[in-house]
């Protein structure tokens, strides 16, 4: 994955928290780390802020978290090999929640229930142990969020989006930041 300043990474062992607008967070993360990955997989990354919000947390954190979901997006989408529309990921900023989704398959229905536990994977032996939706789980109940698989289906009629409720870490006073 991107290459990451161990600052970001260091930030988290010592749980400092900042407070940022998430549509900046993206952008910057975008150029800064995204756009040469993204470009290695031949995918599109949409941000879209529907109703912009700030949130504080420790930044090294909230980055594991979006690595993971667009780390695994990436590779779902390489894995599905050629089709008619351009490989993209999605998210949407809508307060309190932020939505993350890719234009691929989708999750396969025999994990949909259990897709947040340890060692649930859909990868070939030797390609993932199954642990990183659950450490996304672990880092955002470690601050009193949530992530789920959104109830909405795709056109293969499996389940797609990400949904991450980020009401306990919004920052009222810093909307527009």
């Amino acid at each position: 994955f991107p290459t990451r300043r161990s600052s970001d990474l260091l930030r988290y062992a010592r749980e400092s928290k900042e407070t940022f607008n998430l549509s900046h967070f993206f952008e910057s993360q975008k150029s800064q780390f995204y756009d040469d990955y993204l470009k290695k997989y031949d995918v599109d990354l949409d941000v879209k802020d529907e109703s912009p919000f700030s949130i504080t947390i420790n930044e090294g954190r909230f980055i594991q978290v979006m690595d993971n979901l667009i780390n695994n997006s990436c590779y779902w989408l390489h894995q599905q090999g050629e089709t008619a529309e351009v490989p993209a990921i999605s998210v949407v900023i809508r307060r309190p929640w932020l939505y993350v989704s890719d234009n691929g398959m989708g999750i396969a229905p025999a994990v949909e229930e259990s897709l947040f536990e340890p060692f649930v994977t859909m990868k070939p032996k030797g390609q993932g142990r199954g642990l990183g939706l659950f450490i996304v789980r672990q880092l955002l109940d470690a601050v009193g969020c949530s992530i789920v698989l959104d109830e909405r289906r795709n056109s293969y009629g499996r389940r797609y989006i990400f949904a991450i409720n980020l009401s306990n870490i919004l920052n009222s006073a810093a909307i527009f930041l």
